[in-house]
């Protein structure tokens, strides 16, 4: 497992090492060059300082800055003749004799001389230093410069450490209050005087909590719900059961077990719708486009056989594509209900009409059909879970049609509106109009309506 805190040292280290390493380098070179400078001042002064007389070199009239300077030096008369040397221990300069005033660099066998001429009218000084120990005394300029750097990093990587420690107490704090969290406390997390970098986590951890809370209470309500409407069709069950069990003769069995078969389509339909509703209230994912036309034709001919077993005329009025943001399933489930609940209304020999369409910014999905509709007084309260309006009382159903049919809606940005299909008439039948923001094509390339001509052949 990875920690925030070794990461952000060993980087800090790292970039310690590597600025230390780049300024032992340049403290090296600078020295270097200082040192060559100083240097070579040096070997000017005294070839200057150095006087030739007719008698030859005085030696006493060297003034070395540095008593611990070390070089050769060597004297020629007007001549060329050799009038003075003076060598190191050990090493002696064999360089050729020059008549050119200034610095050279010469190389002799095992050794290479930094070298200055003076001329003058009574001859020439020539005054020599080996590279090797101007490269040495560098060194040990450097080395006395660098042991500051050298003892200053790890200095400042334990107060970089240091710093870590109180910069990450604050994100530390807030783990240890997320760790004594009860499970069922999922409340905002307390806020005090947190750092600014660490307000998008506690928010985040906020948004989580909410988001868990919505579906641990969604969860909740369809427990308690299930358990509250199934209790009555499964004592039902029961006593149809036992109904069938005492049935006298063949006719009252018969009859008694075609109860018990449509109690069990009850039970199975609540089930389904139940199920639905709880897939409804589940946190999902982005969705995809989805084509709302091809789906409502789709729907439409699953309703086909049982419409025609009921006589009721119902049809698909959707054309090109239309494209919602929203899941194929979740929409199938809005349709189908919607469908459903009309079939369920409708009378023998009526009609429901589907229809889609794309207005603007908008798509609407309309579901018209002839049969009773819904008191105007009474059309909020048929989206709420389980009820039941007065003229329902006769069809068989859940009371959750249009509780899915809202659920669904406002997860995916739509409205839900009722209204008469045919005001003023006995049967003035129901208009459900589900209105959507219009989404993008598939892969979000496209617009939310193509032309017949650009869809595939059916």
């Amino acid at each position: 497992m990875k920690s925030i805190r070794t990461h952000l040292l060993a980087w800090l280290v790292a970039a310690l090492a590597s600025s230390g390493l780049a300024l032992v380098g340049a403290t090296y070179s600078y020295a270097v060059k200082e040192f060559d400078s100083v240097s070579d001042e040096e070997l000017k002064q005294i070839a200057y300082a150095l006087r030739l007389t007719a008698d030859g070199a005085e030696s006493d009239a060297f003034r070395e800055a540095n008593p611990g300077f070390l070089f050769s030096a060597r004297a020629y008369g007007a001549n060329g003749h050799l009038m003075f040397e003076r060598g190191l221990i050990g090493i002696r300069f064999t360089g050729p004799m020059s008549t050119a005033e200034g610095f050279t660099n010469v190389e002799t066998p095992g050794h290479r001389w930094r070298v200055f001429t003076h001329v003058m009218p009574q001859g020439a000084i020539q005054v020599a230093q080996p590279e090797e120990v101007r490269r040495s005394l560098a060194r040990d300029l450097a080395l006395r410069m660098i042991k500051p750097i050298a003892f200053a990093i790890p200095l400042i990587a334990l107060l970089v450490w240091w710093f870590l420690e109180r910069g990450l107490a604050p994100l530390r704090a807030a783990s240890e209050l997320v760790r004594r969290r009860a499970p069922e406390d999922l409340e905002p997390l307390p806020r005090g005087v947190e750092p600014q970098e660490l307000q998008p986590l506690l928010d985040a951890i906020d948004d989580l909590m909410r988001r868990v809370s919505v579906a641990l209470e969604a969860q909740r309500r369809f427990v308690a719900d299930a358990a509250h409407e199934l209790r009555s069709p499964l004592t039902a069950l029961k006593l149809q059961v036992q109904l069938a069990e005492r049935a006298p003769d063949e006719v009252a069995r018969a009859s008694a077990i075609e109860a018990l078969r449509r109690g069990v389509d009850r039970g199975s339909h609540l089930v389904e719708q139940l199920l639905s509703l709880a897939r409804v209230d589940r946190p999902s994912e982005v969705p995809e486009a989805c084509d709302l036309a091809a789906l409502a034709r789709d729907t439409v001919s699953d309703y086909a056989l049982r419409s025609e077993v009921r006589r009721v005329d119902i049809g698909a009025d959707a054309g090109g594509a239309v494209f919602v943001a929203a899941p194929a399933d979740a929409l199938r489930s809005l349709m189908s209900n919607l469908i459903d609940n009309a079939l369920r209304y409708t009378p023998d020999g009526g009609t429901i009409t589907v229809s889609v369409a794309s207005e603007g910014s908008a798509v609407r999905l309309a579901v018209v059909d002839s049969g009773p509709g819904i008191p105007a007084n009474e059309r909020e309260r048929v989206f709420e879970r389980f009820y039941r309006g007065a003229g329902a009382v006769a069809v068989e159903g859940s009371g959750l049609g249009l509780a899915i049919v809202k659920a669904v809606a406002e997860r995916y940005g739509a409205s839900v509106s009722l209204a008469d299909a045919n005001p003023g008439q006995v049967m003035p039948g129901l208009r459900v109009c589900v209105e959507f923001p219009a989404g993008p094509g598939p892969r979000g390339a496209g617009p939310a309506e193509l032309s017949p001509s650009s869809l595939p052949p059916a």
